[in-house]
Protein backbone atom coordinates (compact mmCIF):
# COMPACT_ATOMS: atom_id res chain seq x y z
CA UNK A 1 0.00 0.00 0.00
CA UNK A 2 2.75 2.23 1.04
CA UNK A 3 4.39 1.96 -2.76
CA UNK A 4 1.27 2.55 -4.13
CA UNK A 5 0.48 5.68 -2.32
CA UNK A 6 4.50 7.05 -3.33
CA UNK A 7 4.05 5.93 -7.28
CA UNK A 8 0.75 8.22 -6.80
CA UNK A 9 2.54 10.76 -5.92
CA UNK A 10 5.52 10.98 -8.24
CA UNK A 11 3.16 10.16 -10.66
CA UNK A 12 0.82 13.64 -9.59
CA UNK A 13 4.30 15.56 -9.16
CA UNK A 14 5.74 14.47 -12.23
CA UNK A 15 2.22 15.20 -14.15
CA UNK A 16 2.38 18.86 -12.44
CA UNK A 17 5.99 19.51 -13.20
CA UNK A 18 4.91 18.36 -17.03
CA UNK A 19 2.17 20.53 -17.23
CA UNK A 20 4.11 23.53 -16.37
CA UNK A 21 6.72 23.18 -19.58
CA UNK A 22 5.06 24.62 -22.93
CA UNK A 23 6.17 24.16 -25.73
CA UNK A 24 8.47 26.61 -25.96
CA UNK A 25 10.23 25.43 -23.29
CA UNK A 26 10.35 22.15 -24.77
CA UNK A 27 12.16 23.16 -28.21
CA UNK A 28 14.70 24.86 -25.93
CA UNK A 29 15.57 21.64 -24.27
CA UNK A 30 15.97 20.14 -27.65
CA UNK A 31 17.95 22.63 -29.68
CA UNK A 32 20.10 22.28 -26.13
CA UNK A 33 20.42 19.05 -26.60
CA UNK A 34 21.03 19.37 -30.19
CA UNK A 35 23.76 21.82 -30.03
CA UNK A 36 25.26 19.27 -27.23
CA UNK A 37 25.66 16.30 -29.39
CA UNK A 38 27.01 18.38 -32.29
CA UNK A 39 29.76 19.69 -29.94
CA UNK A 40 32.58 17.44 -32.82
CA UNK A 41 30.66 19.69 -35.28
CA UNK A 42 31.01 22.86 -33.97
CA UNK A 43 34.93 22.18 -33.06
CA UNK A 44 35.98 21.41 -36.36
CA UNK A 45 33.94 24.31 -37.87
CA UNK A 46 35.92 26.79 -35.57
CA UNK A 47 38.89 25.09 -36.56
CA UNK A 48 38.26 25.27 -40.21
CA UNK A 49 37.28 29.40 -40.18
CA UNK A 50 40.54 29.77 -37.68
CA UNK A 51 42.55 27.78 -40.46
CA UNK A 52 41.62 29.99 -43.50
CA UNK A 53 42.09 33.50 -41.55
CA UNK A 54 45.07 32.35 -40.81
CA UNK A 55 45.56 31.99 -44.81
CA UNK A 56 43.96 35.47 -45.26
CA UNK A 57 46.32 37.37 -42.15
CA UNK A 58 49.22 35.45 -43.88
CA UNK A 59 48.14 36.99 -47.24
CA UNK A 60 48.07 40.02 -45.83
CA UNK A 61 50.99 40.21 -43.93
CA UNK A 62 53.24 38.92 -47.68
CA UNK A 63 50.97 41.52 -49.98
CA UNK A 64 49.38 39.10 -51.74
CA UNK A 65 45.96 39.92 -50.99
CA UNK A 66 45.56 41.89 -53.68
CA UNK A 67 45.41 38.96 -55.81
CA UNK A 68 41.65 38.56 -54.72
CA UNK A 69 39.74 40.98 -56.65
CA UNK A 70 35.98 39.43 -56.04
CA UNK A 71 33.59 38.47 -53.45
CA UNK A 72 33.91 34.79 -55.36
CA UNK A 73 37.84 35.00 -54.42
CA UNK A 74 37.14 35.42 -51.19
CA UNK A 75 34.36 32.70 -50.69
CA UNK A 76 36.75 29.93 -52.21
CA UNK A 77 40.10 30.85 -50.49
CA UNK A 78 38.92 31.94 -47.35
CA UNK A 79 35.43 30.98 -47.09
CA UNK A 80 32.22 32.41 -45.11
CA UNK A 81 33.16 35.95 -43.66
CA UNK A 82 31.98 35.89 -39.70
CA UNK A 83 29.48 38.94 -40.28
CA UNK A 84 28.32 40.67 -43.71
CA UNK A 85 27.51 44.55 -43.30
CA UNK A 86 25.10 46.11 -46.55
CA UNK A 87 24.95 49.45 -47.21
CA UNK A 88 21.47 50.77 -48.36
CA UNK A 89 23.08 53.75 -49.80
CA UNK A 90 26.67 52.89 -51.11
CA UNK A 91 28.44 55.54 -52.05
CA UNK A 92 32.09 54.16 -52.15
CA UNK A 93 31.05 50.30 -51.07
CA UNK A 94 28.05 48.32 -50.99
CA UNK A 95 29.07 45.56 -48.56
CA UNK A 96 31.80 45.36 -46.21
CA UNK A 97 32.87 41.53 -44.84
CA UNK A 98 33.95 40.62 -41.54
CA UNK A 99 37.11 38.03 -41.16
CA UNK A 100 38.36 37.20 -37.66
CA UNK A 101 38.86 34.06 -35.33
CA UNK A 102 36.04 32.30 -34.54
CA UNK A 103 35.82 32.80 -30.85
CA UNK A 104 37.94 35.41 -29.68
CA UNK A 105 36.62 39.07 -30.79
CA UNK A 106 38.20 41.36 -28.75
CA UNK A 107 41.46 39.75 -29.00
CA UNK A 108 41.06 38.75 -32.22
CA UNK A 109 43.09 40.26 -35.77
CA UNK A 110 40.19 41.13 -37.72
CA UNK A 111 40.36 41.84 -41.39
CA UNK A 112 37.51 44.12 -43.86
CA UNK A 113 37.16 43.53 -47.01
CA UNK A 114 34.77 46.11 -48.62
CA UNK A 115 32.78 45.30 -52.24
CA UNK A 116 31.71 47.39 -54.40
CA UNK A 117 27.79 46.53 -55.87
CA UNK A 118 29.34 44.39 -58.66
CA UNK A 119 31.00 42.68 -56.12
CA UNK A 120 34.80 43.81 -56.47
CA UNK A 121 37.19 44.38 -53.99
CA UNK A 122 37.59 48.36 -53.37
CA UNK A 123 39.69 48.53 -50.11
CA UNK A 124 40.51 46.48 -46.99
CA UNK A 125 41.36 47.26 -43.59
CA UNK A 126 43.43 45.42 -41.13
CA UNK A 127 42.56 46.35 -37.23
CA UNK A 128 45.00 44.44 -34.93
CA UNK A 129 43.37 42.84 -31.44
CA UNK A 130 42.18 45.39 -29.05
CA UNK A 131 44.89 45.82 -26.38
CA UNK A 132 43.40 44.74 -22.88
CA UNK A 133 41.94 46.95 -20.63
CA UNK A 134 44.06 47.47 -17.01
CA UNK A 135 42.95 45.64 -14.31
CA UNK A 136 41.96 48.43 -11.75
CA UNK A 137 43.90 47.99 -8.29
Amino acid sequence: MKEDMRYIVSFFFTAVLLAGCNARHVTEIIRLQDAASNKKEQVCSIRSINKRFDVLLAAMRDQTIDAYRTKEDFLEHFGEPIFVKRYIDPDEHAERWLYRYAEDFWKSDKIYIYFDAQGKVVQWEYQPPSAPEPKKP
